[in-house]
């Protein structure tokens, strides 16, 4: 599955899922390639049903939603797709800006025949998401905005030496970052397998020029939201530096028909910390469906008895458990439920499995 990587300003964590965890309810993923506008995108998909859109983030590439899409699979038509100039997808020189990737997204849905569908995006993603909604609004069903982008205030009060970073070219850049993006320092340690990872991504030509955009104030959502009709969640961890709480509640407040789930203890990639975030914004009715629900269960029972069964051994040898073993799979266990619950029923559960430590995305509330 998917390799260490950092995931850096518009990014997530990609995340080695769990032996037990690999048990969900999922189909086999298969990778795809289609030509729009004459140039390839690549991407992958799994299961039948409606349709569910993952879009990532800057600098990074479909892997991050490996530990999503088993689950998201077992219910609906899941594609996670490299967007243009990123991951496996071609990289043509061109002057990348937010409306660039929003083209090249629709020309994706018309090859693929979509007429319509819900989007999740995650910062940079997000950006690309609500400004499709708000180009193409025949063709979004539902949205998920977690950490999004997107405000021109984003780069005119973000740190003079945060923007150079951003472009994410040398390991001070990756050490200076880390902080900023995750609440848990364990989770940035590795700087050398980052850095390594942004070398071979060959995609550094499409970051600066979509942060020299995002400088300009090309394409911000500034006065638009309120044009955005369709039910629409909006994660945010609180202790995300890169884009501020501050940027969920505005969010929150111009998009009329939102939700707002804030997530404790958590920095800028709350999907880094569950494999269920997407599923539950999708049902008909705006609201978590009970199967699903039964189903994070029962995969939560299972790993808590392999946890704990686990542990026993390891007290016994006078060891640290796997689950301890590496920063990355601290998360693989977390469960999110009722992300779309009722408003009495703003906090999540987290499953037996891996008791919640200060520094883990343990609740969240509206």
């Amino acid at each position: 599955m998917s390799i260490l990587r950092f995931a850096l300003l518009i990014g997530l964590f990609a995340i080695v899922p769990c032996a037990a965890q690999e048990e969900a309810t999922g189909t086999p993923t298969t990778e795809k390639f289609v030509t729009v506008y004459d140039a390839k995108i690549h991407y992958v998909e799994a299961g039948s049903g409606a349709s569910v859109i993952l879009i990532h983030g800057l600098a990074d590439n479909v892997a991050i939603w490996d530990a999503v899409i088993p689950a998201l699979s077992a219910k609906f038509r899941v594609i996670a797709l490299d967007q243009i100039g990123f991951g496996r997808s071609d990289k043509p020189l061109l002057n990348y800006r937010v409306s660039t990737l929003v083209d090249f997204l629709d020309g994706f849905f018309s090859k693929l025949k979509i007429e319509r569908t819900s989007l999740i995006g995650n910062s940079l993603g997000g950006w690309v998401a609500a400004a499709y909604a708000l180009a193409h609004p025949e063709r979004v069903e539902r949205l998920v905005l977690s950490d999004a982008a997107g405000y021109a205030a984003l780069a005119k009060t973000m740190e003079p030496r945060a923007l150079r970073a951003l472009r994410v070219a040398s390991r001070d850049d990756i050490r200076y970052l880390g902080p900023l993006s995750f609440h848990d320092k364990r989770f940035y340690q590795d700087v050398d397998a980052a850095f390594k990872e942004r070398v071979t991504a060959g995609d550094s030509y499409t970051v600066g020029q979509l942060l020299d955009s995002m400088i300009r104030g090309d394409d911000v959502l500034d006065n638009r939201l309120h044009a955005i009709h369709q039910p629409t969640l909006v994660i945010w961890g609180r202790e995300d530096k890169l884009i501020p709480v501050s940027f969920a509640e505005r969010f929150h407040h111009e998009i009329a028909n939102s939700r707002l789930r804030i997530i404790d203890n958590c920095g800028h990639m709350p999907q880094a910390f569950t494999r269920r975030s997407g599923s539950v914004i999708i049902s008909n009715t705006g609201r978590t469906q009970n199967g699903a629900i039964a189903s994070w269960r029962r995969s939560s029972e299972r790993c808590a008895k392999e946890s704990r069964a686990e542990k026993l051994a390891a007290r016994k040898k006078n060891e640290k458990p796997r689950s301890f073993g590496a920063p990355w799979m601290l998360a693989r266990c977390r469960r999110w439920a009722r992300l779309f619950s009722s408003p009495t029923t703003a906090r999540a559960t987290s499953p037996p499995c891996f008791k919640p430590a200060a520094s883990s995305c343990s609740t969240w509330r509206r």
